[in-house]
C-alpha cells in the first residue's frame, strides 16, 4: 500500500488554550493559533524597544506584557511579505531580514551574554545561524535574526497526543511508502520532520544536513518529492517547493492541499487502487474521491481515541 497523509493530520502544533488566544479565536481562527508567535514577538518589542507613554500604561495581567505591544505587533502583520514567504517567492533567511525592517530597534539593542550564549548552543535548529561555527561570528545582527526566527516557532509545540498518534501512525505504516503533503513554510517544515525525527528515531532518516538541504525553499520547481528517509520509502510535497497552493488568503485558515495532492498523484504515478489518503481537510478527502483513491480517510477516524474522549464518550 501507498499512504498519503497531511503534515498537520500527522502533527499540528499545540492549541494555545490561553484566554487571550480563545478572545482571538472569535475575531480570527488563525491569528488565534499564531498566539504563541505572535506574544513571543510582542516580547521582543517589549524588551528591546524604546518604551513609550503608551507602552509604559496600557498593561493587562492576562496578557502578562503591555497591551501596546501586542496592538504594536498585531498592526505590523504583513500579509503580503508572508505571503511571498510561504509560496516559495522568497527565501527564509530574506524573509527574516525582511523581518528585521520590522523589528529594526532590534539592530541596536545590547543583548544579555546568557541570550548570545544559548542561541550559539543550539544554533542547529535555527536556520538564520546554524552555519556559523564559532561565538565570536554570532553578532548583534544575527542575534536579532535568530530572535525572530525563534518568535516565528514559538508556536511549533507538540502535544503527548500528537506524540501518540506520530508514533502509531508510522508503526501502521512503517511496511509502506508514505508521502506526506503539506502548505506550511520552510521554518515550520523543517521545525515538524525534526519533531517526527525526535518521536520516531527508529526510521532511516536522512543526516540532518540533507533534510536541512531538501527542505531548503529551492530555486526552481521541484518535480519528485524531497526524500526524508535512506530507504525512500517516505518523502514529502510542500507547496513552496512544489509550487501548488492554497485555496484561498494567506491568512484564511479553511483552506486545503488538493492541488498538491492531484500534482503528487501524477508526479509519482501512484498506483490508486493501492493508495489511502489520511486528512483533517474537506477538499483533500473531495480531491482524493475524485481522483478515485482506494481509500479516502478522514484522520478524526483514523487515529485512536484519547483517554479523555473515550471517558466522554462512556459518560454521553
Amino acid at each position: 500500500m501507498i499512504t498519503i497523509i497531511n503534515l498537520s493530520a500527522l502533527a499540528e502544533p499545540l492549541k494555545d488554550a490561553s484566554i487571550p488566544a480563545n478572545m482571538l479565536s472569535y475575531l480570527n481562527e488563525n491569528l488565534a493559533r499564531q498566539w504563541a508567535s505572535i506574544k513571543a514577538f510582542a516580547k521582543l518589542q517589549s524588551d528591546y524597544a524604546s518604551p513609550s507613554f503608551a507602552s509604559s500604561v496600557l498593561c493587562c495581567g492576562m496578557f502578562g506584557m503591555p497591551i501596546y505591544s501586542y496592538a504594536w505587533i498585531l498592526g505590523q502583520i504583513d500579509w503580503d511579505l508572508i505571503s511571498q514567504y510561504k509560496l516559495g517567492t522568497i527565501k527564509t533567511k530574506e524573509f527574516l531580514n525582511k523581518l528585521l525592517n520590522v523589528f529594526s530597534f532590534l539592530r541596536d539593542a545590547n543583548f544579555p551574554e546568557e541570550i548570545t550564549e544559548s542561541l550559539f548552543r543550539n544554533r542547529e535548529g535555527l536556520i538564520s545561524i546554524r552555519d556559523l561555527s564559532s561565538l565570536e561570528e554570532l553578532t548583534s545582527e544575527y542575534v536579532a535574526l535568530a530572535l525572530l526566527e525563534q518568535a516565528w516557532l514559538a508556536r511549533m509545540k507538540f502535544s503527548e497526543e500528537t506524540d501518540r498518534n506520530t508514533r502509531y501512525f508510522f508503526d501502521q505504516n512503517k511496511d509502506e511508502s508514505v508521502y506526506i503533503i503539506s502548505n506550511s513554510n520552510e521554518m515550520d517544515c523543517a521545525a515538524t520532520i525534526k519533531y517526527l525525527q525526535t518521536t520516531y528515531p527508529s526510521l532511516p532518516w536522512l543526516s540532518d544536513q540533507e533534510l536541512e538541504s531538501g527542505i531548503e525553499v529551492p530555486n526552481q520547481e521541484l518535480s519528485t518529492g524531497i526524500p526524508l528517509t535512506t530507504d525512500g520509502r517516505l518523502k514529502l510535497y510542500v507547496s513552496y517547493a512544489h509550487r501548488a497552493f492554497k485555496i484561498g488568503s494567506v491568512h484564511e485558515t479553511r483552506v486545503t492541499t488538493a492541488n498538491l495532492l492531484r500534482k503528487l498523484v501524477k508526479a509519482e504515478q501512484i498506483d490508486l487502487e493501492q493508495t489511502k489518503l489520511i486528512s483533517q481537510w474537506r477538499g483533500d478527502l473531495e480531491m482524493a474521491t475524485t481522483l478515485k483513491i482506494r481509500a479516502v480517510i478522514d484522520s478524526a477516524t483514523y487515529f485512536p481515541p484519547t483517554v479523555s474522549n473515550v471517558t466522554k464518550a462512556k459518560a454521553d
